[in-house]
């Protein structure tokens, strides 16, 4: 009786604990034209992000034209041993800023990157290709880290 005393008064003193705010369903697909590519050809990743919510979302994305999907989105490359490509060293950053737009419910938002601009994937063999999208924090105030939604991931092969 007493504990269940002290309980009570500690919400009505201090209110209802707090529940974590969950984050929008988000599905993020990749997808590319060309599976199979020579080495040096261009590789395109598309990227199709649909809002599987029922409010809106926000979404980031290059300041420019489309084609700048690296710019809010994380982009990781494996080899086929699985060890992780890096980043060209002289991979172009066309995009210096970025914007926020708004994603209904049932809604998607497409756009792509240039695969082969940001790795060197000019050895033949198969590379695994996953794109994480960027979500800024649902609410700033709470401090919150930025949410990143992968993809499934997808596999390229380069031949000679």
């Amino acid at each position: 009786m007493k504990s269940t005393l002290v309980f009570a008064l500690s919400l009505a003193t201090f209110g209802l604990p707090a529940v974590a705010q969950q984050p929008p369903r988000v599905a993020v697909e990749i997808s590319t034209p060309t599976p199979v590519a020579k080495a040096g050809a261009e590789i395109r990743i598309d990227v199709k992000v649909t809002n599987e919510s029922d409010g809106t979302i926000w979404l980031m994305k290059a300041l420019g034209p489309d084609g700048q999907a690296e710019s809010a989105n994380g982009v990781e490359v494996y080899d086929g041993l699985g060890k992780r490509l890096p980043w060209a060293v002289d991979h172009p950053m066309i995009w210096s800023s970025r914007k926020g737009i708004r994603v209904a419910p049932g809604k998607s938002e497409n756009d792509f990157l240039i695969l082969s601009k940001l790795f060197d994937m000019n050895a033949p063999g198969k590379y695994t290709v996953i794109v994480r999208q960027e979500l800024p924090p649902m609410d700033s105030a709470s401090g919150k880290d930025t949410i990143y939604v992968p993809s499934k991931p997808l596999t390229i092969t380069v031949t000679e």
